[in-house]
């Protein structure tokens, strides 16, 4: 780890961060920088941790972890929330587990024990799946389907009514 110290760099060499909290890595920094700086305050951030929100959302997108962890609803609120017609009792979530494979597990955030999951806090490279409700939106299809023929049909009469005023009517 190299730090800059008004421009002139310090190298600390190589620091085992592994295991450690941000919390822990920066009280470790400090005491390894004491001999070197008076009161160093040290800033730790993750570089490259970031969850993926995709599907029935305000905004689908990759965005950073800011903190070590992050809750699915957190998650959901930075990504716009969920959408009408979207199906919150089956949210998938895709992990990478420690032997190279993905666990896909599904989560029901209807149900107060999505509080006591493994998966409710997100961990770094999370991807989130928020799925539609098919049924919901099959009925609105049918709704809408519904009204563009009623417009039509609506659209016909009056016209048939124009032309029958106009030219059948003496």
């Amino acid at each position: 780890i190299n730090a800059l110290a008004f421009c002139q760099p310090i190298n600390l060499g190589k620091v085992n961060v592994l295991g450690l909290t941000r919390k822990q890595l920066k009280i470790k920094l400090e005491k390894e920088l004491d001999p070197y700086l008076k009161d160093p305050v040290i800033i730790v951030s993750f570089a490259n941790h970031h969850v993926t929100i995709m599907g029935s959302v305000g905004n689908p997108k990759i965005f950073p972890m800011p903190n070590e962890k992050i809750s699915i609803i957190d998650a959901l609120a930075n990504s716009g929330s969920v959408v009408p017609f979207t199906n919150l009792s089956n949210v998938i979530i895709i992990r990478d587990s420690s032997d190279d494979k993905k666990q896909i597990r599904q989560v029901n955030l209807e149900d107060n024990s999505v509080f006591n999951s493994d998966f409710f806090y997100l961990k770094p490279n999370d991807v989130v799946v928020v799925k539609p409700d098919e049924k919901e939106l099959l009925k609105q299809q049918k709704r809408t389907d519904y009204q563009q023929i009623s417009t039509i049909l609506l659209q016909a009469v009056t016209i048939s009514l124009i032309i029958y005023t106009t030219f059948f009517r003496k």
